[in-house]
């Protein structure tokens, strides 16, 4: 799935508002969605980088730690054809948000 799909497909779904790579603001309610290509999809081979298409990263934010909405964004995810691997959550103290990421590849 390329980025304009994977995009359109964030964009759509219902779990809460999605931005690409950041938000300008911060929205006022959560859960909220980040997504963007993941950083770990570049890599070097024989001095040379390697891209691997297909590879995106969604940061999940909640207010605490909520099984339900990570299942739902999993779900999203994997209905998708993605193949997804759900990080362990962080805790933010300083924002005061959880956060789970997932990995997806295509």
């Amino acid at each position: 799935m390329d980025l304009r799909n994977f995009s359109a497909l964030m964009q759509a779904q219902t779990i809460g508002p999605a931005a690409y790579d950041h938000f300008t603001e911060e929205p006022a309610t959560r859960p909220y969605l980040v997504y963007g290509e993941d950083p770990r999809s570049i890599f070097w081979a024989d001095n040379q980088p390697i891209y691997m298409p297909g590879a995106y990263a969604v940061l999940l934010y909640t207010d605490k730690k909520n099984p339900a909405t990570e299942r739902l964004t999993y779900d999203l995810l994997a209905e998708s054809g993605a193949i997804v691997i759900q990080q362990p959550d962080e805790w933010e103290n300083e924002r005061g948000v959880f956060v789970t990421e997932f990995s997806i590849r295509y």
